[in-house]
């Protein structure tokens, strides 16, 4: 492996990709942005990003990805950004998604999840809080909120 930079980006929005994310994305040293947005991504989330350390933004809006969020998306110590709406999960948010306290942006909008709205989502925090709440839809976009309870 050749030597990289301090701090690395990967942006490839609208690039057109196709297939399934690489796992071995989660292998590459100081990668803090990760941003595959509105691609033909499919597949689902690799388990091994969620292990990456570094990684602070991940936007994966915009695809055809599919599965489960991991229980353990929030393994990532630093991650602040977390975009994976409008493409075609399903089952239910993690019951610990409320341990995921660094986040500032949760947009899990336009995908198929089901189920309750895990209560401890109301610890992340951030300055403002809002609930946007549409049918067969989840989002949390923690900048955007209004304060009101959960």
């Amino acid at each position: 492996m050749g030597i990289f930079p301090f701090n690395l980006q990967a942006e490839t929005t609208r690039i057109l990709l196709i297939g399934p994310i690489p796992s071995t994305l989660s292998q590459i040293p100081n990668l803090k942005v990760l941003d595959l947005a509105q691609n033909s991504l499919s597949g689902e989330i690799p388990r091994l990003i969620y292990w990456n350390e570094v990684l602070q933004y991940l936007g994966l809006r915009g695809n055809k990805l599919g599965g489960t969020l991991s229980p353990n998306m929030c393994q990532f110590t630093g991650l602040w950004y977390f975009d994976v709406r409008n493409n075609s999960l399903t089952g239910s948010i993690p019951e610990n998604i409320g341990n995921c306290t660094a986040f500032q942006v949760l947009d899990l909008s336009y995908n198929q999840l089901t189920g309750e709205i895990p209560f401890n989502i109301g610890f992340l925090q951030e300055q403002g809080r809002k609930q946007r709440k549409r049918e067969n839809e989840k989002t949390y976009c923690m900048r955007d909120w209004e304060d009101k309870k959960l």
